[in-house]
């Protein structure tokens, strides 16, 4: 410790050596910078301050200052004793972080942004990962330093760079382009900095791409699988939750479109397990993950079946607000027939309603003649309306054929909600005239018809109170006609009966959203297509993305607006009232191949190939087990058909749907006949009757995108 007194006395008398000896200790304390584990003090020194002071804090190998207000020590780096090194103290920056050789670098942590965020001075030099498509307002560069800088990765979709007015982004060449917007797209990269002066640069975007390590894309590559090789990630896990397993890495492709180095998409590893997310009591659930990470992603249900396909099915469903409108919020051509809209007194606050006439007014639609939810699986039809009479017949909503028969809801005479349902298209033969519940004029009903595929029960509620219509699995028959406001010609009559009614907020869906007859809250405003689980997710294989609807149609024919996202739809589970009774794990890679069953069948079989879409291709596969007419053991032929002789030569049936495919034998009058060609001779003059048990069969499916 060298904190000698640097005051040399004054007092006399002053010998040379005392002299001397006070100066050179002077001296040893000041070029040893007062080095000591504790702090010099101005009676140690013999000085009237210590501002300015140097000292060497052998104690915390710093080196500090003295601040002029004599009030504090200011570090000014730290001393590395054993590699010899010293580094500067840098101002406390999370930004920041000093390495092992004492030299600062940009801090690797990672903030990740899935709302609409702005960048400020309080967050330069981050690290940001969009977890979802969003547009990134730029402050203004002319109130930053030149340098503010900071790294995006585009992870859950498209991020937009915007700039403040009059400021621009450069990119490009060395001259620079400016824009005034810029696009990172999903799984790419960007580095951005500021001149300080209203310029931003873009220094480089990286795009990820994938492609090659993806042998098919949007589906579940691979993961736990049965003894027999199907796949088989999911389990029922705990309560409403599914889980899935993890004897083996669940790993997720992605497909996010093309760039311009060919397809675009991400795979994540999934390795540890764990549950997936709660699900809707009572409900067949649609399963999906949301790309997060390479080893992580967000899962989520719905009840609203995906579509897939080259173009968007707009009459998968409906929403008819009447909100001042003719249009549907799916771009749906819907017919006006005398019906107009006042805003005074809705039964929905702040929104139109439809005024009927009471004997013409309807609004109808014959678009959805190939209507999906009404013939497979569940469905909704509902509406809000109103009339100032209860002693007339009058329908209030109605998907029928020409004759009238199919689903609907009318009112008597005597003052009941009545339900028709036919699945045979001229009889009513699941539902006839069902009195549901009383209803009183003047007074706003929301009357919910669906059918819930769990239960298998038709349900009609009344103000959220549900009412069992029928039991039964028979599913309604073609329809050519959707009314509001008109029953048709068996359940007929105009809604009002003769009077002025009202009507709001019509839908159709393609799922049952309020199972099992339990009561629920009315909703209190139209309904969304941006609201989340609404409207049907669609996977467009013509550009691989899935999209989703977030914006109602303007015009007919339109589609709405969608948003693309990273979901991955991956199986299904069917919910009782508190816990998850089964689940389906769709096929890997989009295919599934049958195991061999011996013994050609002589009915009807049923394959569940679990492909979770009903777009696919599929083939029957035949193998020798014994030879014949030219076959040897081994041999395999996708050729099978007939062998009747004068009836032709008809193939085996198989009809399709999302998880099976159920193959029945060429029949003729009752008679099975199992046909092939000689492999010899071919097919000509006629097949060659087959031992079913000298063949073994199974079925090919493979999806078609």
């Amino acid at each position: 410790m060298t904190q000698n007194p640097v005051q040399v006395p004054t007092a006399a008398p002053l010998s040379g050596l005392t002299l001397v000896t006070d100066v050179n200790n002077a001296l040893a304390a000041l070029s040893s910078l007062f080095s000591g584990a504790t702090a010099p003090t101005t009676t140690s020194l013999g000085l009237s301050s210590l501002a300015g002071v140097l000292w060497h804090d052998t104690a915390n190998n710093l080196l500090k200052l003295r601040n002029q207000a004599d009030s504090a020590w200011i570090t000014l780096g730290s001393l590395d004793e054993t590699n010899n090194l010293y580094s500067p103290a840098i101002k406390n920056d999370a930004s920041l972080r000093q390495k092992s050789d004492g030299t600062w670098q940009v801090n690797e942590t990672v903030t990740q942004i899935a709302a609409t965020p702005t960048l400020s001075a309080s967050n330069h030099f981050g690290n940001f990962v969009a977890t979802a498509a969003m547009t990134v307002s730029l402050p203004s560069s002319t109130g930053l330093w030149n340098g503010y800088c900071f790294s995006l990765l585009a992870q859950g979709g498209a991020v937009i760079l915007s700039p403040a007015s009059g400021e621009k982004i450069i990119y490009g060449s060395s001259a620079g382009t400016a824009s005034a917007n810029v696009t990172v797209s999903q799984g790419s990269s960007a580095f951005v900095v500021t001149d300080g002066a209203g310029n931003w640069y873009l220094l480089f975007q990286f795009q990820q791409v994938t492609s090659m390590s993806v042998p098919v894309r949007q589906t579940v590559l691979a993961g736990d699988a049965s003894s027999s090789g199907t796949a088989a990630f999911l389990t029922t896990g705990s309560g409403l939750t599914p889980a899935y397993t993890a004897s083996n890495p669940l790993y997720l492709a992605f497909a996010n479109g093309f760039s311009s180095n060919g397809a675009s998409d991400m795979v994540a590893k999934l390795a540890t397990g764990g549950s997936t997310v709660a699900c809707s009591a009572n409900l067949l659930n649609y399963l999906y993950a949301v790309y997060s990470s390479a080893t992580a992603v967000t899962w989520g249900a719905t009840p609203a079946p995906v579509q897939y396909g080259q173009a968007y099915n707009q009459t998968a469903q409906s929403s008819l607000t009447l909100n001042n409108s003719s249009l549907d919020d799916f771009g749906n051509s819907w017919t006006n027939t005398s019906v107009t809209f006042t805003s005074s007194s809705p039964m929905l606050s702040g929104s139109y309603m439809g005024v009927f006439n009471g004997s013409s007014s309807k609004m109808s639609s014959a678009s959805f003649t190939s209507l999906g939810p009404l013939g497979n699986g569940g469905w909704s039809m509902r509406t809000w309306f109103k009339t100032p009479v209860n002693n007339v017949a009058q329908a209030v909503m109605s998907a029928v054929n020409a004759s009238g028969y199919g689903a609907v809801v009318y009112l008597t005479n005597g003052g009941n909600i009545l339900v028709d349902l036919s699945s045979t298209g001229s009889t009513r033969d699941i539902a006839n005239a069902v009195s549901v519940a009383p209803y009183a004029a003047n007074t706003a009903y929301f009357v919910e018809l669906t059918y819930d595929p769990v239960a298998g029960k038709y349900y009609l509620y009344v103000n959220g109170t549900g009412y069992t219509v029928a039991t039964s699995t028979l599913k309604i028959g073609a329809i050519s006609t959707v009314s509001l406001g008109y029953g048709g010609p068996i359940s007929g009559g105009y809604l009002g009966g003769g009077s002025t009614a009202w009507a709001q907020g019509f839908e159709i869906l393609p799922y049952c959203q309020h199972p099992a007859g339990t009561s629920y809250s009315v909703p209190t405003a139209l309904a969304s297509v941006a609201t989340a689980g609404y409207a049907s997710d669609w996977f467009d294989t013509t550009n691989m993305a899935m999209k989703s609807p977030s914006v109602a149609s303007t015009a007919a024919g339109n589609n709405p607006t969608f948003t693309t996202s990273s979901k991955l739809y991956v199986g299904e589970a069917t919910a009782g009232a508190s816990a998850i009774s089964s689940v389906v794990s769709y096929a890997f890679q989009g295919q599934y191949i049958a195991p061999w069953v011996s013994t050609l069948p002589s009915a009807q079989v049923a394959f569940a190939h679990n492909l979770g879409a009903s777009a696919y291709t599929a083939a029957l596969e035949v193998m020798n087990l014994t030879a014949e007419n030219g076959w040897l053991p081994g041999d395999t032929s996708d050729e099978v058909q007939a062998s009747c002789g004068s009836y032709g030569a008809p193939r085996p049936g198989m009809k399709k749907n999302r998880n099976y495919l159920y193959l029945a034998p060429p029949t003729v009058s009752s008679t099975v006949y199992w046909g092939i060609g000689n492999p010899s001779t071919g097919s000509v003059p006629g097949v060659t009757a087959m031992t079913v048990t000298n063949w073994a069969y199974r079925i090919r499916v493979k999806r078609s995108f």
